[in-house]
């Protein structure tokens, strides 16, 4: 279960932040957080600035910045190390899931001395996209966190029928250290 203190004192990313929703949460409950999304998108970096300033979390945004998937310009090549990645459905079009994850890897490769950990959420949309080969290319490995362990599984969250399989994710992605 993610708890707010997992986040208290942790420098955070957030990919695609779009509103900025998951990483000022992360801000409310005591994280240092940088928001980014692509350059291709200046109203949502305005967006983010707008709702940073309408929740009242400004002195816990380290920044927001235009960082796009794949593309390793100087500044985030100087980017700071971090303690957590953090995006929520950004694996929607397949054309992206490299790009995102490259620049994942690249970010947990800055952190030497400890793990760093990517918290994502999707919406399956198609069941023949996988991330699973781009995973290994990028030595990641994967675990699925089932939304019943936080009462995440209802249809409030799920925007499906409880009845149904709903097809949102949570995963935690980390570097693969142990491969041979």
């Amino acid at each position: 279960m993610i708890i707010s203190k997992e986040f208290q004192d942790k420098n955070i990313v957030e990919l695609g932040s779009g509103t900025g929703m998951v990483g000022i949460v992360a801000a409310k409950v005591g994280a240092h957080v940088l928001l980014t999304d692509s350059h291709e998108y200046p109203q949502c970096l305005e967006l983010c600035r707008q709702n940073v300033d309408i929740n009242g979390v400004k002195d816990n945004i380290t920044g927001i910045w235009p960082l796009s998937w794949g593309h390793f310009d100087q500044q985030v090549i100087e980017m700071p190390s971090f303690d957590y990645i953090l995006s929520s459905d950004c694996f929607y079009d397949e054309k992206d899931f490299e790009d995102i994850l490259s620049t994942v890897s690249f970010l947990i490769d800055k952190h030497d001395n400890k793990e760093t950990i990517f918290y994502t959420t999707y919406q399956e949309r198609n069941s023949d996209w996988s991330i699973e080969c781009l995973l290994r290319k990028w030595s990641l490995k994967c675990d699925y966190i089932c939304l019943d362990d936080f009462e995440g599984n209802t249809s409030c969250v799920t925007g499906s029928d409880l009845s149904a399989r709903h097809t949102i994710h949570l995963l935690k992605i980390t570097k693969q250290r142990d491969i041979v």
